[in-house]
């Protein structure tokens, strides 16, 4: 099923929509950043924060300092892990900083949703969240390749971009707890390597080391099980050969040391 979905740099709902999308970041890399109250009056009950790179303010890829600010904004926002993220490229193509930039969120549980120009986008490598294209050439459908197509900019309204994007884009107020794919696993016994707890989702698999993403996912309703050493291995195996259709997984060094209830 296909909701509409408007972003805008300045907040506004508009009538006829069900996706809200605004911007947490970068600091003079877009006009505004959204904040708490403007969510809250401005926004519908879908939502997708969206972030731009700081590259467009300072000419400098910087995909780390990015994740973090973009991540630190999503917390601030409460917004739970498991949303998708969109990345604002525009008409950029950065390989390195789309898979870096990726990585990091996917490690702090979020997705991450490239938008750009039909003309640029998919020369980027394909993120965990999927692409969002600008064609303005078939009206509110679905482009070949995308989960998300934005069909009339703001030059028709001076105020707001129209996009059809698929419901199944895991968003903010979205019941993302309640998906039956994701489930967190521990090794057990600890492996030498790649131990403590893993999140398996479709075909994304990423290492987890920090208990408070843990427990944040504990508070999503996503349960935690424990599997042997085989069982993991056997799943990184089949994502990193494409088995699952997916992207290798993950790998965020360290182990997770907090306590599992």
């Amino acid at each position: 099923m296909l909701l509409k979905m408007c972003d805008a740099s300045i907040p506004v709902k508009p009538p006829g929509f069900q996706v809200s999308v605004f911007y947490l970041g970068y600091p003079g890399a877009t006009p505004h950043v959204a904040t708490a109250e403007e969510w809250d009056l401005y926004a519908y009950k879908l939502r997708i924060p969206a972030f731009t790179p700081s590259w467009f303010h300072s000419g400098v890829w910087t995909p780390s300092s990015d994740a973090y600010a973009c991540i630190q904004a999503l917390k601030a926002l409460g917004v739970p892990p498991g949303v998708t993220v969109a990345l604002d490229f525009e008409t950029q193509v950065n390989p390195w900083y789309v898979l870096s930039f990726n990585d990091y969120l996917l490690q702090a549980g979020y997705k991450t949703m490239i938008y750009g120009s039909s003309s640029t986008l998919f020369k980027n490598p394909k993120p965990s969240g999927g692409y969002w294209v600008a064609n303005y050439n078939d009206g509110p459908v679905l482009m070949a390749g995308s989960v998300a197509t934005q069909y009339t900019d703001k030059s028709l309204n001076n105020a707001y971009d129209s996009s059809v994007i698929d419901s199944s884009v895991p968003m903010w107020g979205s019941p993302i707890g309640n998906e039956t794919d994701m489930i967190m696993q521990q090794i057990v016994p600890a492996a030498p390597v790649n131990t403590g707890i893993w999140l398996l989702s479709g075909s994304l698999y990423v290492h987890i080391d920090d208990p408070a993403t843990v427990l944040a996912y504990q508070s999503a309703n996503i349960p935690l099980v424990n599997v042997d050493i085989g069982m993991h291995n056997n799943i990184l195996a089949a994502i990193a050969t494409g088995a699952e259709g997916g992207t290798p997984a993950s790998t965020v060094s360290g182990t997770f040391t907090g306590t599992v209830s």
